[in-house]
């Protein structure tokens, strides 16, 4: 017998937490992520075709295969050895009073989301009598991409497209500017002796008016949006400096360039306009990332962005840059991640994302991407009598990983769902009570230590009285369960619009509650409150800020009374609550530097490093927030017992009264099992093993491990013959096999294994053969094996051992 002990850094009982002087608080913003205005990275990249835009446009087949994609507009624009053809959409919604009076009426969420029409054009740019050929190439590939449902490839992209010889002697460079972002630049680089007037452009698809305006820039316009390429400027290659008079030059629908005939043709010219559309100056969703999440390596997710039909969602590492984009969509099968948004959760472990969608008529389905972004093929079934999920929650629960989807159901009385994977089929709930539908869960957390939940309500206006108000429940999560509900105080949550900032687009989720071992916390952007969580009763004084609600939000609590809350400004307003009132000289507040005029949107706290993760308006940070609560370190000590192929994990200073300590042992990624006694039999000599502890594991997944591995490989006292009393013939590379492991024995004469039957499924005399769960090339099902086995040993001993195994499918 022996032991290993390693040092881990835990999340902290609150008995042990010390809270840091005001004086010494001083916040370390480690990372941001959008000082280039480019969050998700769509604004300054064209990306390469492998088949999510199709290879080519129906209807519009004569412009040729479509090689790339510029995604920073409201809708992409494609490009081609021909041209370009720009995509343009509009929804046009109803207004907030118009979706009262339908609700009035009793028309339900999905048939009035059918009201708001989507509008789709396409304008198509030739270039006319142009080289059909053009050598393409391309320059700056960036180190993000991007991921497109089914589609297993990623795309990359570069920050550079040049198609040489489009015309004689002049090659097209696409690229972008260094000042503006929504929008691409194109130039035309004409080497010496070289015809300009062969550059023509013509227009067509659903074209309604081309104009050039008094400022000389070129507007081509549908009737949903325009196109805008702005006045063109001219340079020798060689001095930028030293302009040279250019112009538009419109003839019906095709336009070209007027130069000054003075202009030196020996020399090579550079023309450069920038284009854009008015469509994304007005609508902010590109610049939007609304909710954040993170996994144990300190990678950060957040969602946002998007053209109002599907918001994407973006990963970074923890220096904050951007590695993939998943850009909404899939096509097979279809299924889309918004336009009204939807809940989404990272599960902290493994770095695997589950996206759900905010409202589908059918039912909603969850998705589940991988590490690299990329879709896995698992999606749920659609339940059409719960067809809105607004925000779901991690829980390992036990070893059993399990979602909560909060959302509603439309007509339905469904408010809560559980889904556990692999399992596709959510079980809903009407844990409310209420009755009539629109009953939806705006915002949901879990305490880590009671796994009690907590939900705040967003009603529809045919119920006011039942609207904003905050629901305690003890698991199971019933009707029967449900501890206490409290009117919040406030109307802020309105459904479904408790996003004003994504311009009218649907979203019935908040970033409003927070808790700790103490008290409940409210914030919706505009008003701070305190609950008791025993009662649902009111604590202390509230607190009414300056602004609008719901234009900024996101919370978290530490366990020094600490309380986080986004605000404007690029601000994380501190408060410090002593159980009365909100102090905000106690504590510092954060500002994330460059985005003093931008909202946050969204809070996250790691325990595992100390640091608050925040999104907003272009922006995603890490911040430090050591300095404001003090965190102890927690030792594990792991004693193996290698004869009885055991071990036991043991974490000290031992918690404080009402935590949990969770042990989860892993083979590689593989779960193997998970307890609160730390103690895990049936281990395999010569396997690395990593246990992991937490401290309260939340049902919001929100608590810190860090890695530490037992490594069985020492030989035993004695002469023996050991068998693993379980195996995994899945086929996934791990404990496939099911061997006999000897040590001192110099023959073994028989390692024979039978079924409940008393056949002989298999039997070997070689200890490096093992049984790979088949009878007659039959795999078998999960069960009970008998072992028998004889061997001799090195003192000419002989040795007669018996015992079970279980096949585990």
């Amino acid at each position: 017998m022996f032991s290993d002990l390693f040092a881990q850094e835990l999340v902290i009982p609150k008995k042990t937490i010390s809270q840091v002087s005001k004086k010494s608080a001083t916040p370390v913003v480690r990372s941001i992520a959008g000082t280039d205005g480019d969050l998700f990275g769509t604004g300054t990249r064209y990306i390469k075709n492998i088949g999510q835009y199709g290879n080519t446009l129906p209807n519009y087949i004569y412009m040729g295969n479509i090689l790339y994609g510029y995604e920073g507009l409201n809708m992409p624009v494609l490009f081609t050895k021909k041209g370009m053809i720009h995509l343009q959409r509009k929804i046009k919604k109803l207004s907030n009073k118009e979706i009262e009076w339908l609700e009035r009426k009793g028309m339900g969420e999905e048939e009035i989301n059918k009201k708001n029409i989507p509008l789709n054009r396409v304008i198509t740019m030739e270039w006319v009598n142009a080289n059909p050929n053009p050598k393409i190439v391309t320059e700056g590939l960036t180190d993000n991409y991007y991921t497109y449902g089914i589609l297993k490839d990623k795309a990359r992209a570069f920050k550079k497209i040049i198609y040489k010889e489009i015309y004689p002697g002049i090659d097209l460079v696409y690229s972008f500017s260094k000042t503006a972002v929504h929008g691409y630049e194109y130039s035309f680089i004409i080497k010496p002796g070289a015809d300009i007037s062969l550059i023509k452009m013509k227009f067509g698809g659903d074209v309604f008016k081309i104009k050039i305006d008094n400022a000389d820039k070129l507007i081509i316009s549908s009737d949903i949006d325009d196109i805008i390429h702005s006045a063109p400027v001219c340079y020798y290659n060689d001095n930028k400096n030293k302009k040279i008079k250019v112009s538009f030059d419109l003839t019906n629908n095709e336009a070209g360039f007027k130069i000054d005939e003075s202009y030196n043709s020996s020399k090579s010219l550079v023309i450069d306009p920038f284009v854009t559309s008015t469509g994304n100056l007005t609508g902010q969703y590109s610049a939007i990332a609304k909710d954040i999440d993170f996994d144990y390596q300190g990678n950060v997710y957040v969602s946002g962005g998007g053209d109002g039909a599907a918001q994407k969602m973006a990963k970074f590492d923890a220096a904050g840059l951007l590695k993939w984009t998943f850009t909404g969509s899939l096509s097979l099968p279809f299924w889309n991640f918004g336009g009204s948004e939807g809940g989404w959760v990272v599960e902290k472990i493994t770095g695997s994302i589950y996206v759900g969608q905010g409202l589908a008529g059918a039912g909603f389905s969850v998705i589940r991407l991988n590490t690299l972004g990329v879709y896995d093929n698992y999606i749920t079934a659609a339940n059409t009598n719960f067809t809105e999920n607004w925000k779901m929650l991690w829980n390992c629960n036990g070893g059993v990983p399990k979602i909560l989807i909060a959302g509603g159901g439309g007509s339905a009385n469904n408010e809560l769902a559980i889904l556990t994977p692999p399992n596709i089929n959510p079980v809903a709930s009407n844990i409310s009570g209420l009755s009539g539908g629109h009953n939806d869960i705006s915002d949901i957390i879990i305490d880590p230590v009671t796994n009690d939940m907590y939900t705040a309500f967003s009603i529809s206006v045919l119920t006011p009285n039942d609207d904003s108000k905050i629901y305690k429940h003890t698991p199971p999560y019933t009707p029967a369960s449900n501890a206490w509900n409290s009117f919040s105080g406030y109307f802020a949550l309105k459904e479904p619009f408790n996003r004003p900032y994504l311009s009218g687009g649907l979203d019935n989720s908040s970033n409003c509650l927070a808790l700790n071992n103490d008290y409940l916390f409210y914030w919706d952007g505009k008003n701070l409150k305190a609950f008791t969580k025993s009662a649902g009763n009111a604590a202390g004084t509230p607190v009414t800020l300056s602004g609008n609600s719901l234009m900024q939000g996101g919370i978290f609590a530490d366990e020094c009374n600490n309380v986080f809350v986004g605000f404007t400004n690029g601000t994380i307003k501190v408060y410090k609550f002593n159980g009365s009132v909100f102090d905000d000289a106690a504590a510092a507040d954060i500002n994330i530097t460059g985005f003093g005029a931008n909202s946050i949107y969204d809070i996250a706290y790691n325990h595992g490093n100390n640091q608050i993760y925040a999104c907003g308006g272009g922006f995603v940070a890490s911040v430090d927030v050591s300095q404001y609560c003090a965190l102890p370190v927690y030792t594990v000590s792991v004693i193996s017992d290698i004869t009885a192929l055991s071990a036991t994990a043991s974490l000290t200073p031992a918690p404080s009264a009402g935590s949990t300590v969770t042990f989860s042992l892993y083979d590689g990624t593989i779960l193997i099992n998970s307890n609160t006694t730390g103690v895990f039999t049936g281990l395999s000599l010569g396997i690395n093993y990593t246990v992991k502890a937490i401290i309260n594991e939340a049902c919001s997944g929100t608590q810190a491990i860090k890695d530490f591995t037992l490594t069985a490989t020492a030989p035993p006292a004695k002469a023996g013959i050991y068998v693993p009393n379980a195996f995994t013939p899945n086929g996934n590379g791990l404990n496939d096999l099911l061997n006999i492991i000897v040590y001192g024995i110099k023959e073994i004469r028989y390692f024979t294994i039978y079924n409940r039957y008393g056949q002989v499924v298999f039997t070997t005399k070689d200890a490096s053969k093992g049984w790979d769960g088949k009878f007659r090339d039959k795999m078998q099902n999960t069960g009970t094996f008998i072992w028998m086995a004889e061997a001799v040993d090195l003192s000419g001993n002989i040795i007669r051992q018996k015992g079970t195994i279980t096949l585990i499918r």
